[in-house]
């Protein structure tokens, strides 16, 4: 558990800043972009059985079940 420290300082500012870092102008030109990519996900679903295997995808990896199960 966090002990809140993340909502501690300029949070708006960080959130600009994080925002910003990723190409976007704007928390609104961000939304509007994960709005397309959640949409693209429920209208196209990843076959069954898929599984993330990229470099990138390692974090996800973490939260999916073992392989066993």
């Amino acid at each position: 558990m966090s002990n809140g420290s993340a909502w501690q300082g300029n949070v708006k500012a960080r959130l600009y800043e994080r925002v910003r870092e990723r190409g976007y102008d704007s928390l609104t030109a961000f939304k509007e972009r994960a709005d397309k990519a959640g949409d693209a996900l429920l209208a196209t679903p990843p076959p069954p059985g898929w599984r993330p295997l990229g470099p990138d995808d390692e974090l996800l990896r973490t939260h999916l079940p073992d392989e066993e199960v």
